[in-house]
């Protein structure tokens, strides 16, 4: 096992001042948690399985713990027993029933912020549902992840595409900002961020094919 930090673009204060520390707290934190992830990635199989099945173990507790939607569902079935293909299939009225009559079911452990959000509704009436703030922590964390499984250069500029319903005229915005490395650019050297929101955009007319070849792409729906 190699773990090398040589040829990654560390910043000449990436360390911290603070007395007995070695990296500031949230940094720290987002490090551990990319490590968290590798390892759960790329690891043994038999301990992967294992954490998967705990975790299921715990969602389905928590859920039969606290809804009587989801009890009947599970049924009586000892929880450690329990795969997902046991459970039967969720339909989009059933989960609009269990969001109408009981609503969000997160804020009774610990203190994890949860949000009402929604489908886009194109195959239908949208369908609303809760989201954890730990949902976009992990995507925030799987996305920066890959950078360092793949030994990607993270000093380049990042572009990404958005398409927002604001600009239904088929023009569009740009919004530059600082890193995109979020916590970890007190640590690495990073390149900036350009979000261009659009929604029919004439690519060709916006010069968007001829980007700059320090810049990498991304795309993401507002």
């Amino acid at each position: 096992m190699t773990l090398d930090f040589s040829q990654t673009p560390l910043k000449n204060r990436a360390f911290s001042e603070k007395p007995m520390s070695f990296i500031d707290q949230e940094p720290k934190n987002f490090l551990a948690a990319i490590t968290d992830l590798a390892a759960i990635e790329t690891g043994s199989r038999t301990a992967r399985d294992y954490w998967q099945k705990k975790q299921l173990q715990n969602l389905l507790q928590h859920a039969a713990q606290r809804s009587e939607f989801w009890r009947k569902r599970i049924g009586t079935r000892q929880i450690n027993g329990i795969s997902l293909a046991d459970l039967p299939v969720l339909t989009r009225s059933d989960l609009a029933k269990q969001v109408e009559t009981e609503g969000n079911l997160l804020p009774l452990v610990g203190n994890i912020p949860a949000k009402k959000h929604a489908t886009s509704g194109s195959s239908g009436t949208p369908v609303q549902f809760f989201v954890s703030e730990m949902n976009g922590q992990y995507n925030a964390v799987r996305t920066m992840a890959q950078y360092f499984l793949e030994g990607r250069d993270l000093t380049l500029n990042r572009t990404r595409f958005k398409a927002s319903r604001v600009r239904p005229d088929g023009g569009f915005s740009v919004e530059r900002t600082g890193s995109w490395l979020g916590p970890l650019s007190t640590v690495f050297s990073g390149g900036t961020s350009k979000d261009i929101a659009h929604l029919n955009p004439d690519r060709p007319a916006q010069g968007i094919a001829g980007l700059d070849q320090r810049e990498h792409l991304g795309t993401h729906v507002l």
